[in-house]
């Protein structure tokens, strides 16, 4: 009958009549483990109950055709376990781990990679003087004392640090020469990258 199949403590922990105490403990214990709340949820708590309930009864030696019931007592069990056989403890769960090995290995690749394509990678030409002075345009100073742009090629080691209107005086580490295009005062200074075989003086006519 239906009712004394799930009466049956025997079928409710999977073993045989004549099982010995050993088996028996082993069979309950499985069950717990998967009947777990981190595994069953709230939904196994009523088939617990009736492994708590097998087991006591197989435990003591009573009848195999004791009727279980769900109550409060048989869900705290749950966690409380039976004297001499708890269920397996929670598995506590670890922090995440980073995984660095990998992030190492990408990171070196990525280094190697920017490096070789460095080797293939050719350098920008200078820029073309277009006779407006900017910051970072190369000049050379002409024999009226105007500043004149020209190639970033090494020709000339000075260079454009900043432009002022001519009410305005240039900083104090930088010479004052005039723009050549009237726009104001070019605040000039030798480029440390620069060797010092170029002077970036000139002597070349005005209308040049």
């Amino acid at each position: 009958m239906p009712g004394t199949e799930r009466s049956d403590p025997h079928r409710i922990l999977g073993v045989r009549p004549g099982s010995s105490q050993r088996e028996v403990r082993d069979a309950y214990r499985r069950l717990a483990n998967e009947l777990h709340p981190d595994r069953s949820g709230a939904s196994g708590a009523a088939r617990m109950a009736e492994v708590n309930e097998a087991y006591r009864t197989l435990r003591s030696g009573g009848s195999a055709t004791t009727t279980t019931r769900t109550t409060a007592a048989g869900a705290s069990e749950w966690y409380a376990g039976e004297a001499g056989a708890p269920p397996p403890p929670r598995q506590p769960v670890g922090a995440a781990r980073v995984p660095w090995r990998s992030m190492l290995v990408f990171a070196a690749i990525g280094s190697v990679a920017v490096v070789v394509a460095a080797q293939f990678v050719a350098d920008p030409e200078p820029r073309r003087p277009d006779n407006v002075l900017s910051p970072g345009s190369c000049v050379e100073i002409l024999t009226n004392d105007d500043a004149r742009e020209v190639p970033c090629d090494g020709s000339s080691e000075l260079v454009v640090q900043s432009l002022v209107g001519f009410d305005e005086q240039c900083p104090p580490e930088t010479d004052t020469h005039r723009d050549r295009q009237g726009m104001g005062w070019a605040c000039v200074s030798r480029s440390p990258e620069v060797g010092s075989g170029a002077t970036g003086i000139v002597r070349a006519p005005e209308g040049d």
